[in-house]
């Protein structure tokens, strides 16, 4: 079956946000030892460094997720995808995607090595990359925690 891809309306996309939980897909990009952030614009996490990733589309593999969303975020294509685990997001209204209600995520975290030779193109999802060599104290502890998962941190 083929995954339905297309812009699903604000005004639907919300009531789903207030009915279900979201499904999405995270991915720690890495490149030897050096591991890349993207700095994000919107809501959820708006102005931190955090790892590329979106949802997943109803019919979607999750690799075919990962791989996309990969490919979306940062214009590389990656090799060697393996999930670290799921980690349950409960963003609060004022860091969720819409104003005036809470927003419930699951997030499958994968792994991806890239080579750092390659463009890194951003979409309009983030507004700065950068390749980190060590783990920030002031990282998010979900980003910290997955960066340890995947020795790297």
């Amino acid at each position: 079956m083929k995954p339905y891809s297309r812009k699903i309306p604000t005004s639907l996309f919300e009531k789903i946000h207030k009915s279900v939980p979201i499904v999405t897909v995270d991915l720690v990009v890495t490149s030897g030892k050096n591991f890349l952030l993207v700095f994000r614009k919107n809501n959820p996490e708006a102005q931190t460094w955090y790892f590329p990733g979106g949802r997943l589309f109803k019919n979607e593999h999750l690799l075919d997720s990962a791989r996309r969303k990969l490919r979306e975020e940062t214009g590389l294509s990656g090799k060697n995808y393996r999930i670290l685990g799921i980690h349950e997001h409960f963003y609060n209204p004022k860091k969720s995607y819409f104003k005036g209600f809470g927003s419930h995520a699951l997030a499958v975290i994968f792994r991806v090595e890239v080579s750092k030779k390659e463009n890194i193109k951003l979409d309009s999802q983030s507004l700065d990359f950068r390749w980190f060599n060590s783990v920030d104290k002031n990282f998010n502890p979900y980003i910290k925690k997955f960066l340890k998962i995947a020795n790297l941190g």
